[in-house]
């Protein structure tokens, strides 16, 4: 029988195929952690061979099935594509609603990562003000994350001029330069 000593930590991220989704699992897979990732995108090849990484195929907004092991932690990135450009206070989707309920049922910690315009009031939206919730689940407000082995695909302003700086070691700036670009 394994002690809690030697328990293995299971960790579920969604969106894995996210840049910073794959980023954080192969972090967590060399501090020899289990990771569990949902989603199809852009899943590196490095991730998928890895002995300590299960891809779920699943939908996270439907009801979860019962053979899930327990996480102890769960990284939701789901909000990141979501509310791009949104300043309000998103809607609390499915997805998130099933990681709150794992938090409260099965005593994983949550963290939530979203775009820094979300409106402060969403934290207490989604823990609804509980004090059983509040200390399980944390709230990262993030904005464009850039780093070594990013796709180059993705098409915004700043990615765009990084792509050009490292294919053709120049940068030609849209507009004649006059549009303002910020990391």
């Amino acid at each position: 029988m394994e002690s809690a000593h030697n328990h293995k930590k299971h960790v579920l991220i969604t969106d894995i195929g996210t840049f910073l989704g794959s980023t954080l699992a192969l972090s967590l897979i060399k501090d020899h952690f289990t990771v569990y990732g949902v989603g199809v995108k852009r899943i590196p090849q490095d991730l998928l061979s890895s002995h300590n990484f299960v891809l779920l195929e699943m939908d996270l907004s439907q009801p979860l099935p019962q053979y899930l092991p327990h996480f102890d932690v769960i990284f939701d990135l789901s909000m990141l594509e979501k509310n791009r450009g949104i300043s309000q206070t998103p809607h609390i989707s499915p997805q998130i609603s099933n990681s709150v309920m794992l938090a409260r049922q099965k005593g994983s910690r949550v963290i939530i990562f979203s775009s820094v315009k979300t409106d402060e009031d969403f934290y207490n939206h989604i823990t609804s003000n509980q004090k059983d919730l509040e200390e399980k689940i944390a709230l990262v407000l993030i904005g464009d994350v850039y780093g070594p082995k990013m796709p180059l695909s993705d098409e915004n302003k700043l990615t765009n001029l990084i792509k050009q700086a490292v294919q053709t070691d120049k940068i030609i700036l849209d507009h004649e330069g006059l549009e303002h670009v910020y990391p």
